[in-house]
């Protein structure tokens, strides 16, 4: 599967790609927003 993590999220929690796992990465909301609109899963905290 694929994770991705909220830019504004991860700036605010001092989280950079480096510190992420495999197959994830940061992205800006419009690319959360179309995998949502698409149908894709959401998990948020």
């Amino acid at each position: 599967g694929t994770f991705l993590v909220c830019s504004p999220c991860a700036k605010k929690r001092g989280i950079g790609e480096a510190d992420l796992i495999e197959g994830a990465s940061i992205v800006g909301g419009a690319s959360l927003v179309k995998l949502l609109v698409d149908g894709a899963s959401s998990l948020s905290f």
